[in-house]
């Protein structure tokens, strides 16, 4: 039987309309991410680009943790930066 979980985790702020993970066990165990932004837990833009590429991993983690993933899973990332210049920064996590 297939269970589904809806978690917001209380480290990230609350999103309007979406829930950040969503667990569904059946018939096999898949995780759902969303909006994961470079914004902290109070709503605010962090910083430059690298410091926003930088929170959107961190709240990343955060998200898999609620779901108890460990971080060492490769997640397949969907968005893009909007500016090619941007995307080393994105890509590298901001390193």
């Amino acid at each position: 039987m297939s269970q589904t979980r809806f978690i917001n985790p209380p480290a990230l702020r609350r999103p309007p309309g979406y829930t950040h993970v969503v667990e569904v066990t059946a018939p096999a165990r898949i995780v759902y991410i969303a909006g994961q932004l470079g914004v902290d837990g109070d709503d605010k833009v962090v910083g430059d680009f690298r410091r926003q590429a930088v929170q959107t991993f961190e709240n990343l983690k955060t998200a898999l943790a609620a779901a108890r993933c460990a971080t060492a899973i490769s997640p397949r990332a969907t968005g893009r930066p909007a500016r090619p210049s941007r995307f080393r920064a994105w890509r590298g996590r901001g390193r």
